[in-house]
Parts: structure tokens; C-alpha cells; sequence
């Protein structure tokens, strides 16, 4: 656990002080600073692509930076990666496939990873599913669902252990316009009950309204941090 006045910030779930990451080719992450407060909606506006990703990757404790620090709810997220599991949910931007499991079964499944016993399960799976709404899709299979409900089911997994935040990469690609409403609205709930929120999107009309603040990246660097007009949670 890190400590210290230098990387405390009370207020703060997530700190990032000169953090670097060199990726493939030429391209490279770096962020001088970012503080994301506890309890508010963080945007992340860039090209889809490895970049945003890489930061997300890197708070989720997935990828080390190669220089900097990174601290999420006082831990260093890379050291203390372990504990962070249980403290954050990273829902990545590419769904994956999941070949004869049921929307059911997907869910067991997490449950099962994150230590959920075997008694619990069905009650977890089925509160899940009406938070998400996908009560009446149980025993569709994963790979049949369409792209609003995948990202539905994503979202569902990422609150299997009631994480402190959540680290969204581009979750509302894809999605038709009424999803991205509700699944928006969604966020604001999460956020009402205290948790903290990062999501990246390629367009700054999905982040502006829902998020506290918006930071670009733009060539691999984070800049033009600032407030948006519909402030959050303030």
C-alpha cells in the first residue's frame, strides 16, 4: 500500500504522477498527472486504439508502466495488483468469444473466479441479470446476443463483486442510440452510490454530460484536462 503526503489525495480513487509507457512502433502513453476523484465520472477521449487502452490496461493493474506511479484507492496498482482485483472491474473494449456458454453460465463462471459460493451464485446471477436487464435472455447463448446486450453482459460481470471502480474501454461503441441512453443512465446510478467511473470514447458527445471532467490524448499524451458543463457529482 502506498503512503505518504506525496500520493495521499484523500479525495482522490486514482492518481497518476509521470506515468510512460512505450508501446509498439513509435507511439508512446504518457501522463504528467491525473487525479480522478472519488465518486465521479472520468472521460477519456482519444482514437480507439492502443493508446486509451494502454492507460486503462496500466490503472488496472494489467500492464506496468514503465516509469511513474500509479495509485488506485491507495494501492500501487501494480504491486498491489492482487488486492486491486477485488477493488476494481476493467471491462475491455473487445468482448471476446465464449463458445456454448449461456448468459447464464458466463456469469457462474466470473462468480465462481471471484471466490462467489457455489450456494450464492444463482441469486447473484439472477440479481445481475435484472440490473442489466437481461433477465428473459439467461439461457441465450453468449455468442447469439446482440451487440447492445454484450455490453450489457460486460457490464453485468464487471459488478459480480461490487467493485469500488470501474474502468470502462469504449463501452458504448456499437451500441444503438437508446442504449447508450440507458447504459449512460446506468453509469450515473453507479456513480450515485459512491463508485468511480473511467471511460474512454472516440467521441466527445458520449462523455460530455455524464463526466466530472474530460482529459484528451492525443499523441499518446493526456492534455487539455478540464471540467466539462454538466458537472457530476459536485
Amino acid at each position: 500500500m502506498v503512503t505518504g503526503d506525496s500520493m495521499d489525495g484523500m479525495g482522490d480513487a486514482i492518481i497518476l504522477d509521470g506515468v510512460s509507457k512505450r508501446l509498439t512502433g513509435a507511439h508512446t502513453v504518457r501522463v504528467a498527472s491525473l487525479r480522478v476523484r472519488r465518486g465521479t465520472i472520468q472521460g477519456l477521449l482519444g482514437r480507439a486504439g492502443a493508446e486509451t487502452t494502454a492507460l486503462l490496461r496500466m490503472i488496472a493493474g494489467l500492464d506496468r508502466p514503465d516509469q511513474g506511479k500509479i495509485v488506485v484507492e491507495g494501492f500501487d496498482a501494480w504491486a498491489d495488483r492482487a488486492v486491486l482485483r477485488h477493488r476494481l472491474a476493467y471491462m475491455p473494449q473487445s468482448f471476446g468469444a465464449y463458445p456454448d456458454l449461456t448468459v447464464e453460465a458466463y456469469l457462474d463462471f466470473f462468480e465462481a473466479g471471484y471466490g462467489a459460493a457455489t450456494i450464492q451464485r444463482p441469486l447473484l446471477t439472477a440479481e445481475l441479470l435484472e440490473l442489466v436487464g437481461l433477465e428473459d435472455r439467461r439461457q441465450v447463448l453468449v455468442d447469439d446476443l446482440d451487440p447492445d446486450a454484450r455490453q450489457w453482459l460486460a457490464l453485468a460481470r464487471c459488478l459480480i463483486h461490487d467493485p469500488d471502480v470501474l474502468l470502462l474501454d469504449m463501452p458504448l461503441q456499437g451500441m444503438s442510440s437508446a442504449a447508450c441512453a440507458e447504459f449512460t443512465a446506468m453509469l450515473r446510478e453507479m456513480q450515485h452510490l459512491g463508485k468511480t467511473v473511467v471511460i474512454t470514447s472516440s467521441h466527445a458527445l458520449e462523455l460530455e454530460g455524464i463526466c466530472a471532467q474530460i482529459s484528451h490524448m492525443r499523441q499518446g499524451m493526456t492534455v487539455d484536462e478540464g471540467a466539462t458543463d454538466g458537472m457530476v457529482g459536485e
